[in-house]
């Protein structure tokens, strides 16, 4: 899982990536590349989808995108993936922490409010399911360069 990347602060409710942003999307299917990645999920606000475009066009897979509002649905679909499934999740600062509690894999380095830090964009979150339980606790890397 992964937060958007950096957005353009435009006064709309769906803004694009910033150039740093879509940087950091490249940067991400670059990371990713050799990953055997099944399943690409984000929600429904376009800096999600473009954060994880590059990644997506990279495996010839669809981005699946689902309502932002509503995390719980998102969660039963990674569950019900088949084994061995290897699902990427681009969301926000408050879905991603609350996507990892409904699996079981409640994160740390969350700001007071129980979210991502406004300024990380660079966090990629492993969490592991087997038969649709966590099997650990959530591994947390940083990836490309810090946006802060």
């Amino acid at each position: 899982m992964v937060r958007h990347a950096e957005k353009a602060d435009d006064g709309t409710k769906d803004p694009p990536l910033l150039p740093e942003g879509t940087v950091r999307a490249a940067c991400l299917a670059q990371v990713l590349s050799d990953v055997e990645v099944t399943h690409v999920f984000a929600t429904d606000l376009q800096r999600t989808a473009l954060t994880i475009e590059p990644l997506a066009t990279s495996k010839a897979l669809e981005v699946r995108a689902l309502p932002a509002s509503d995390i719980e649905p998102l969660a039963e679909t990674l569950r019900a993936l088949p084994e061995g499934s290897v699902a990427v999740v681009a969301g926000h600062s408050n879905s991603i922490p609350q996507l990892a509690a409904l699996l079981g894999a409640p994160l740390g380095e969350l700001n007071n409010k129980g979210y991502i830090p406004d300024t990380e964009h660079d966090r990629l979150i492993e969490i592991v399911l087997s038969h649709g339980v966590v099997a650990g606790p959530a591994t947390q890397l940083r990836y490309c360069a810090p946006s802060r």
